[in-house]
This record gives C-alpha cells, structure tokens and sequence, in this order.
C-alpha cells in the first residue's frame, strides 16, 4: 500500500476512514532494529513516516525508539476487509 493508496481510501470510505496517525514503538533493542527495518521499507515505499529515536517522557525509558505516520488511517472493525463490504468501483484503472 502506499500514501496514494491510503487517498483512495479516504474517497472510498468517506467519514469512516479517520486519519488518526499512528505511532510505533519499540520495547526493546531486538525490536527497535524491526521497527528501524519497518521505517526505512514505508519510506522506499513513499509513505511519510518519521523515525523519532529519543522519545519525550512517559515514553522515554520504557520505549526504545519510534515510527510516527501522521497521515495514516483507521477504519472501524465493521468496515475492514473481513467485513464483507466492497467499496464503489469508478472509471478504469479503480482497484
């Protein structure tokens, strides 16, 4: 998927789709290495994520390192793709 991607579903979805953001966070070094791999693989792929490395407070000392997508999008669980709902489909070249 891709930020264009996430558009489109913004249109498909309308009101449901709520970008939210999200963030990311590692627990210990192991997954910091995973989420650094993670970071680098959505941002080959266009996606606008930040790599935070110093965490502010409560965050820092419990936390490793983060990813922050301020653009990204939730769906509620009725509307996700085991839902069953198909979105509208339009001209060519529409998933």
């Amino acid at each position: 998927m891709t930020e264009r991607a996430l558009d489109r579903m913004a249109e498909l979805a309308g009101d449901a789709l709520r970008r939210v953001g999200s963030l990311r966070l590692a627990v210990d070094e192991q997954e910091r290495d995973e989420v650094r791999a993670e970071h680098d693989a959505l941002l080959t792929d266009g996606f606008g994520v930040e790599w935070i490395d110093e965490l502010p407070e409560p965050l820092a000392g419990t936390y490793h390192a983060a990813i922050l997508h301020p653009e990204d999008g939730a769906l509620p669980r009725a509307l996700g793709p085991s839902s069953g709902v198909q979105g509208r489909r339009g001209g060519s070249g529409d998933p």
